[in-house]
């Protein structure tokens, strides 16, 4: 009966890693819009109260979680894109609206440069496209294109 006792103390003590892991799996799923299939998760961190920092990927884009104890098994459970992987993200989209706009094959757009200011979520670009300069900006799921001006 003792070693019962202690072997159910230790389960409950070590939080059972595999059912916090499928838990954690599930949850992401939900949070990041992504099949557990998909989705690859990286190594947790928790402080042993509840509270748990991972990182998830899921189709090229890497996201960073967090769950926090607010007491009473009731918590807050956040997941937001990486600053790099959402500017990869943006950058990948803004070449692929400019390829739509112009025709031109998106191997042949080349981002030249961006802006070193971003107010909320917008932020420019310079591209090259098939011989001709642009500039692009990106905000909030849209992007806007425009021919650049010529320093001629």
């Amino acid at each position: 009966m003792k070693m019962v006792v202690v072997f159910i103390g230790l389960l409950l003590l070590t939080g059972c890693p595999q059912l916090v892991r499928d838990r954690l799996t599930r949850i992401t799923s939900e949070k990041i819009n992504c099949s557990a299939r998909e989705m690859q998760l990286g190594p947790e961190h928790g402080d042993g109260f509840g509270n748990i920092d991972w990182t998830a990927i899921c189709r090229d884009r890497e996201y960073q979680c967090q769950q926090r104890n607010l007491g009473h098994e009731v918590y807050d459970i956040n997941c937001k894109e990486s600053p790099e992987s959402e500017l990869r993200t943006t950058r990948k989209i803004v070449v692929d609206r400019l390829s739509l706009e112009t025709s031109c094959p998106q191997n042949q757009i080349e981002i030249t440069g961006q802006s070193e200011w971003r107010v909320g979520t917008e932020q420019a670009f310079r591209l090259r496209a098939c011989g001709k300069d642009y500039t692009c900006t990106s905000a909030a799921g849209r992007v806007d294109c425009k021919e650049a001006l010529s320093s001629k």
